[in-house]
């Protein structure tokens, strides 16, 4: 289970836009969340149509098949829904493993400098993936695996040069070891909504550093 997904299901209904060219996959998400709770949900295969559907309907959650169909331009579709409705939160998803090799990473950590909030494999059972979807809308969801990842840039810099501060490291540190948010809040003694904001934080500096990388301003100092 990817590591900070919430443990309950909210029930409020959730306006959900599905992007993936697979259409058993497509049916067995949409049929899983609708079974989860009150939800809306629409489909599309192609990148025109998913930006069509997100700026007509401009839905909570954006859930994003990575190289759903490589000449369409997945990250194309993120980036147009950032412009298009700000307030969607995108989650995407990629071949069973591939987080787990280099060029896998590489790319989680590209789709989220372009403005996605989370990640979770395909592979992942229903209940996993509709966990997903529905705890995006509070808190970025990272893999444990991208979490090890930035904890190894961390080591490879300055201290500070990352630009996380100690108590984003040390949520980091938690997800890298596979914990939830709720989990996190208990291992640091502090509420789930802080735990949702430090993972958002997280998330809002990797996507900095890729529109000021060459700035070198550093990160304002953020309270626990």
């Amino acid at each position: 289970m990817t590591a900070n997904m919430a443990d309950k299901i909210p029930t409020t209904r959730l306006r959900v836009v599905i992007v993936d060219d697979h259409p058993v996959m497509a049916h067995g998400l949409r049929s899983a969340l609708e079974a989860s709770g009150p939800v809306e949900i629409a489909s599309a295969g192609d990148a025109r149509t998913a930006v069509e559907l997100v700026r007509r309907m401009r839905p909570d959650v954006l859930v994003i098949d990575l190289r759903f169909a490589e000449q369409t331009g997945d990250m194309d579709v993120i980036a147009r829904a950032v412009v298009d409705s700000p307030g969607t939160r995108i989650l995407v998803m990629s071949q069973a493993g591939r987080v787990m090799s280099q060029a896998g990473r590489a790319e989680v950590l590209e789709a989220l400098k372009a403005g996605a909030h989370g990640y979770v494999d395909r592979a992942a059972s229903d209940a996993e993936l509709v966990t997903a979807v529905w705890a995006v809308r509070a808190s970025a969801v990272l893999p444990s695996e991208l979490a090890e990842l930035l904890l190894l840039a961390e080591v490879h810099h300055p201290p500070g040069g990352t630009g996380f501060t100690a108590r984003e490291l040390d949520v980091l540190r938690c997800l890298a070891k596979g914990y939830n948010n709720h989990e996190i809040a208990r291992a640091l003694q502090i509420g789930v909504r802080t735990v949702n904001r430090h993972i958002d934080r997280i998330r809002d500096k990797i996507g900095q550093r890729r529109r000021s990388s060459s700035s070198g301003a550093s990160e304002e100092t953020e309270q626990q």
